[in-house]
């Protein structure tokens, strides 16, 4: 005698209950997969981050040297100066001014970008008028 017939109607009454854990196995199983893909896509974050913490001094570094502060996308945008009031292009250029090479220069670039931020604070926020 094979076991089907043997315990037949106990396999049979198992089926219902067997459904129904089959549905929390799906599930659970879809958690673990959701589970999975974020933690993968922390690691991914945060093999970016610590590429990019490792690489971007670098990168600084280099346009620094070869005189270039900022990158293209800005200086696309610096180009459009009708669009920017002077005293916000005066912030920027103080911001971007080269540390001095002694310290009387430094305290000058420091105080021009005080009068700089001075002159900014009067302007007030929005598209100019036309």
């Amino acid at each position: 005698m094979t076991g089907q017939a043997t315990f037949g109607h106990l396999i049979e009454g198992a089926v219902p209950k067997h459904h129904h854990l089959q549905e929390k196995l799906d599930l659970f199983q879809d958690w673990m997969m959701e589970a999975k893909r974020r933690y993968n896509k922390a690691v991914h974050e945060l093999q970016n981050l610590k590429q990019y913490k490792n690489e971007q001094p670098v990168i600084d570094l280099e346009q620094q040297l070869a005189g270039k502060l900022i990158d293209m996308k800005v200086m696309d945008t610096l180009e459009h100066k009708s669009f920017i009031p002077p005293q916000h292009l005066m912030v920027i250029d103080a911001t971007l001014t080269m540390p001095g090479a002694t310290l009387e220069a430094e305290y000058q670039r420091w105080i021009n970008m005080i009068n700089a931020m001075t002159a900014f604070c009067l302007v007030e926020e929005g598209r100019p008028a036309p």
